[in-house]
């Protein structure tokens, strides 16, 4: 997850309480409030509460959104270091995906 306060993060949530209420949660870049358990130092935070904030409706019926999401989200994961806030780019990739 990258956060705007703390940047790229790792979370773990464990299973079986909610089923699939959960599952847009955890799709490419979805926008979401969470509520986590972990001291800072650590490399792995454990999910407590996660809820959909802004959910996104054209992307499950467009194989080429879907695509440019999953792109987007891997060029992401290997450009952003752990733990290095930026604001800035936050904001940017906000309202681009909003939009």
């Amino acid at each position: 997850a990258y956060t705007q306060e703390s940047g790229r993060r790792s979370y773990f949530a464990r299973t079986g309480r909610k089923g699939g209420a959960a599952a847009a949660a955890f799709q490419p870049l979805a926008r979401v409030e969470l509520t986590a358990q972990g001291a800072p130092d650590r490399d792995l935070h454990q999910l407590r509460e996660i809820r959909v904030d802004r959910p996104y409706h054209r992307v499950h019926a467009d194989p080429v959104r879907g695509g440019v999401l999953l792109f987007l989200q891997e060029l992401l994961v290997r450009v952003l270091r752990e733990e290095s806030p930026d604001p800035a780019l936050f904001a940017f990739l906000d309202d681009a995906l909003t939009e």
